[in-house]
């Protein structure tokens, strides 16, 4: 049995494909979605997801945000600028990080790769319940900016969970082969701009599809630019604001950060269906949070406007939207609306998601399962995202 996993920065999600649909696999809790985070109690017992969220009650006992640590050196520009957000120790060990967990007493250390597995394994677990059979293969999505150290750790950590990892495949890749296989019908060419915003990076693409064929045409993103950024800039202003007129700075406080990112969150939800939310200490606007959502629609833009197939073409324009994920609604009206103004997006909107990000490295296990594609056929398709290559179309392989 096989499942498809999305390892993600905040939240990680395992799926299955079974009689023609996709189905998402709830975890202990009933939930379809498993926070990326683990602790370590007292006893030195592992706790994953909602539960070690839910037990957190210092630093020393808790790590979040691996998949911005895992395949970097410890010396990582972008690692060390993370480390001064993040609560929990990290320590170098060679060339690469290590993190620091205490038990009681009692010091671990983990590496990134480790703490990864551990959350995988807790997804297979998931899974294997849900299903009722052993779980052996799984592909794994990465965002397409991982570099080649980024994806041999996560292949890695896929192993020491006891996984066969059958491919560690681009998300947007894996976006625009799902939107091909939606449905079994044959699309009128077209340009589809691929967005996924997710919980700790940011992935845009834009693919030509005609028919079974497909070509990415460019594609771009950042891996430290998602819903996270979005709160630790909203945290950040809020306690500014606090400092400022209480002369206490919050950022020093475990707990107090600890419950103003709560707030900030919350606030987030409340704004997508009101213009304010109020937080204790101060109140946020809607067009506050689009303020911090701005950078996000810039780096469309700005990407939309500058890709080029070759040096003489025109820039790239989307027929299409194809929004795959995003932190918060406001974040998705806010991003709709500014690419819309800015004459970036086209006439014909995709005004809803088409097949959830959540399910589509489940579909793409499933083509790998049921269609009749030789090794040399896959590794046409998946070796490169630069070239065009075949998908199914509704009378087969083309």
């Amino acid at each position: 049995m096989s499942i498809g996993i999305d390892l993600g920065t905040t939240f990680s999600c395992v799926g299955h494909y079974e009689n023609g649909v996709v189905k998402i696999l709830e975890n202990e809790n009933g939930c379809r979605t498993t926070p990326s985070v683990l602790a370590i109690d007292e006893d030195g017992e592992w706790l994953i997801g909602q539960h070690a969220k839910d037990f957190v009650t210092n630093p020393d006992n808790c790590v979040f945000d691996v998949k911005r640590i895992i395949g970097r050196r410890f010396n990582d520009v972008l690692l060390q600028k993370d480390m001064l957000l993040w609560p929990f120790r990290i320590e170098k060990d060679g060339v690469d990080p290590v993190l620091v967990l205490r038990s009681g007493s009692k010091t671990h250390k983990f590496s990134p790769v480790s703490i990864s597995a551990h959350i995988l394994r807790k997804l297979k677990e998931n899974a294997e319940r849900k299903l009722g059979i052993p779980v052996k293969e799984a592909v794994i999505t990465v965002p397409a900016y991982f570099n080649a150290s980024q994806r041999r750790a996560t292949q890695e950590a896929g192993s020491l969970a006891g996984l066969n990892v059958l491919r560690i495949l681009n998300e947007p890749t894996a976006a625009a082969i799902a939107y091909s296989l939606h449905g079994g019908q044959r699309l009128s060419k077209r340009n589809i701009l691929i967005y996924d915003l997710g919980g700790g990076t940011f992935d845009v693409a834009v693919v030509s599809i005609d028919g079974p064929r497909i070509t990415v045409k460019a594609k771009g993103g950042d891996t430290h630019l998602g819903g996270e950024d979005i709160d630790n800039r909203l945290i950040r202003a809020l306690a500014d604001r606090f400092q400022a007129e209480h002369g206490i700075d919050l950022m020093k406080s475990f707990r107090a950060m600890k419950r103003l990112r709560k707030a900030a969150e919350n606030a987030k939800i409340t704004l997508s269906s009101s213009n304010n939310a109020r937080i204790e200490m101060a109140l946020l606007t809607a067009n506050a949070l689009e303020d911090h959502v701005s950078l996000i629609v810039m780096t469309i833009g700005t990407f939309l406007k500058t890709s080029r197939t070759n040096q003489d073409s025109p820039p790239l324009r989307s027929d299409g939207k194809f929004f795959l994920n995003s932190p918060s609604p406001p974040s998705v009206s806010t991003v709709k609306r500014r690419l819309n103004a800015a004459g970036i997006m086209g006439r014909r909107p995709v005004k809803k998601p088409l097949i959830s990000e959540k399910n589509r490295a489940a579909r793409v296990k499933w083509a790998k399962e049921h269609l009749n594609w030789t090794r040399q056929d896959w590794n046409k398709i998946l070796s490169s995202d630069e070239i065009k290559f075949l998908l199914f179309g509704s009378d087969g392989i083309q």
